[in-house]
């Protein structure tokens, strides 16, 4: 019997991806756990985006209606148990990423969705590795190096989104006694380095979108603090990487830059103002002087902006190395990433013409 990946999440800007990187790099079938949009889970909305795979998606992956808020995944008994026989290998990569989120709906998703597929995973017998995608962020309040081999230290956390992720962690951190799980931290994710494409809703799309059409001025924090950033596409290629790697069973890494190969904000600055080619923004200056909408978005993002947090990549390194996954110098790829912002402001100027045509 081949192989069958279980795959949550591969709607999103991560999980696309991995989806993409399993069909390429594997002869594995797939099957995606999706919530439904308007009633359907299609196949459409896991596209991804290469015609050359476009024949390997319609012969090995399977989508399925499943709702991660449901103990029993919104599957029906009979499927979920013959899906359970089968499954071999699953990647959890689904959940709910808002920062404003209340802590009880990023509970129900992040928290409780993993719990659920834990449930899932101890009742296939065939199965070989859970690997969990987290954040390094799990980190919340804390100060100074962050281990990969820490999580729970006392910390606070700067909203429900981090401190959800946290819980669902240590769900998996309980459940490696009797299950092969690994936990992936990536830090902020930036854009496809081949593409520019950016998340949409993003921080990294919305604060340089904001930035580039100059309603973004100002931001809270020092020139000096550092932003660990890293591209989608390094991410998901660590994350096979240490997938297809058997001892990485049981360990946790910082999908995440480290302090040496962070920009700080003063660099961020520079290159954001050469490539739209607008006055720099102050950094550390008054907030209250933006827009409301923008001052609130920043207000949002200000933790990432000012923690300067320091994730250690030592394992993740030793993994990678091996592998040849190779994370890119931030200064090397922003040229892409500010084409993506303007792509996305020209989707966003498109949109608004088309619908202003129905306005009367």
């Amino acid at each position: 019997m081949s192989d069958l990946v279980l795959m949550t999440g591969a709607t999103g800007f991560v999980g696309r991806r991995l989806l993409r990187v399993w069909l390429e790099k594997t002869p594995a079938r797939i099957v995606v756990l999706t919530r439904p949009q308007n009633g359907n889970a299609t196949a459409a909305r896991c596209g991804v985006g290469d015609p050359k795979l476009a024949e390997d998606f319609s012969r090995r992956v399977k989508v399925l209606a499943a709702d991660l808020t449901d103990p029993q995944l919104g599957l029906p008994p009979v499927l979920r148990s013959d899906l359970a026989t089968e499954v071999t290998d699953i990647v959890h990569c689904g959940g709910l990423v808002r920062f404003d989120a209340s802590l009880a709906d990023a509970r129900a998703t992040n928290t409780a969705g993993t719990a659920a597929m834990l449930e899932l995973a101890r009742q296939c017998p065939r199965l070989r590795r859970f690997d969990h995608i987290s954040t390094a962020f799990v980190a919340g309040c804390r100060k100074g190096v962050i281990r990969e081999d820490e999580l729970d230290v006392g910390q606070r956390h700067h909203n429900g989104y981090e401190r959800s992720k946290l819980e669902a962690e240590l769900l998996v951190h309980k459940a490696a006694a009797e299950l092969p799980t690994t936990v992936h931290r990536p830090s902020i994710i930036t854009c496809d380095t081949a593409t520019g494409e950016l998340a949409p809703f993003g921080a990294v799309a919305r604060l340089l979108g904001a930035y580039a059409s100059g309603s973004l001025t100002v931001l809270p924090g020092h020139p000096d603090t550092h932003l660990d950033l890293v591209p989608v596409d390094y991410v998901t290629d660590a994350v096979f990487a240490i997938a297809a790697d058997a001892a990485s069973l049981g360990g946790c890494f910082h999908l995440a830059a480290g302090r040496d190969r962070s920009p700080n904000l003063g660099e961020v600055r520079d290159l954001a103002a050469a490539h739209f080619q607008r006055p720099p923004l102050l950094i550390g200056g008054d907030t209250s002087t933006l827009p409301t909408a923008i001052r609130a978005e920043v207000e949002l993002y200000a933790p990432y902006l000012t923690s300067d947090l320091d994730f250690a990549v030592t394992e993740t390194g030793r993994f990678l190395d091996k592998a040849g996954v190779v994370l890119p110098a931030f200064a090397d790829y922003f040229a892409a990433m500010a084409r993506g912002v303007r792509s996305l402001t020209n989707q966003s100027q498109r949109t608004i013409r088309k619908q202003s045509r129905f306005i009367r």
